[in-house]
């Protein structure tokens, strides 16, 4: 007879508010596509909303994928958030590189080089600071809780959740 393993694994803990509102992103996977480019495109430099947005609710996608969709789904959410970033940090750099002008003489010596002040740099820089610093959120959580949602995990997770879902004392202890 072959011992069927269970098909959930223990959720980890999740984001909470002040008011104790779980923090989620639910989606289908035939809409992760979509979800990923509005997250991606929500990002105002010069708004008033936090900066760190896209990281968060990137974080929130990675972790619905790995609880919810294939291993192969997940590392292809993974790959395609680190495209798309970098896709978006492209573009960001050649809107910078296009308002740079570009003068220099007839013998290929920048001489008359006109550099950019401070008032038309930074606008170009802000998104690009703000992508760095959502990107650096984003690999300290692929870093240090993506391991934890892993597959590999699942065996010692299981563990976890039988020893947590014991029976009371004086009754039989049945594995799965």
């Amino acid at each position: 007879m072959a011992i069927k393993r269970l098909q959930r694994r223990c959720l980890p803990p999740r984001w909470r508010d002040l008011e104790g509102t779980e923090a989620v992103v639910v989606y289908e996977l035939e809409h992760e596509e979509r979800v990923l480019q509005e997250v991606l495109d929500m990002l105002d430099p010069i708004g008033n909303e936090p900066k760190l947005t896209p990281a968060f609710l990137l974080s929130l996608c990675i972790q619905h994928s790995a609880f919810t969709f294939q291993p192969t789904h997940f590392r292809q959410l993974l790959l395609r958030i680190a495209g798309q970033i970098q896709l978006v940090m492209w573009e960001k750099t050649k809107e910078l590189a296009a308002i740079q002008p570009e003068s220099s003489s007839s013998d290929g010596q920048p001489e008359d080089l006109q550099l950019l002040s401070m008032e038309e740099l930074i606008p170009g820089l802000q998104p690009l600071v703000l992508w760095m610093a959502n990107s650096i959120e984003l690999l300290h959580f692929i870093q240090h809780e993506v391991p934890q949602l892993l597959p590999w995990r699942q065996d010692h997770e299981e563990e976890v959740c039988w020893t947590l879902r014991s029976p009371p004392l004086g009754q039989p202890v049945r594995r799965p």
